[in-house]
């Protein structure tokens, strides 16, 4: 027999089709283990023991032992092979009737005004010329004439809305 790790050699590089047979022996070894799960389980030779006085021991290390050769397989069959040896968890998630789920999407927005959409809202007409000019040195320039929109009559120091009825700072 070769060495194992001239086998693996040849697994790795599928020496002549290597590989597909020794992942077939494979299974073969997993289909024994599973047959030898049933042996371990069925077998109770040892289990237990009648001392001189007729009553009956349990012989708890043979138990463990059994119970401990049948968890290593089963462990080893569920990682190895879980196909065939692994928990089966589902889900399934179907739609009415059993057919498939339809997804619908709804895209919602919400329009909160600020104050001061609010009262731009509730304003019918804005009295642009009495509104303060910018206080960063700039001037406001009415396009049409190229002039100041009030004539230079503002105050830049007024922040004050206007005169009909907005809020005075």
């Amino acid at each position: 027999m070769p060495p194992e790790s001239t086998v693996r050699n040849w697994v790795t590089s599928d020496t002549d089709g290597f590989s597909k047979r020794y992942r077939d022996a494979r299974v073969l070894l997993h289909d024994h283990w599973a047959d030898e799960i049933v042996e371990i389980a069925d077998d109770g030779s040892g289990d237990a023991w009648i001392d001189q006085h007729g009553r009956v021991h349990v012989n708890r290390d043979i138990v463990k032992r059994s119970e401990l050769r049948v968890d290593t397989r089963k462990w080893l069959l569920s990682k190895l092979h879980p196909e065939n040896y692994g928990d089966r968890v589902t889900a399934e998630h179907v739609g009415r009737g059993g057919g498939p789920i339809q997804h619908q999407h709804e895209h919602v927005v919400f329009y909160v005004p600020t104050p001061a959409r609010a009262v731009a809202a509730e304003a019918t007409v804005l009295d642009v010329s009495a509104m303060p000019l910018p206080t960063n040195g700039a001037q406001a320039v009415n396009s049409a004439e190229g002039k100041e929109p009030d004539g230079g009559r503002s105050d830049p120091d007024d922040n004050s809305l206007n005169s009909t009825g907005g809020d005075t700072r």
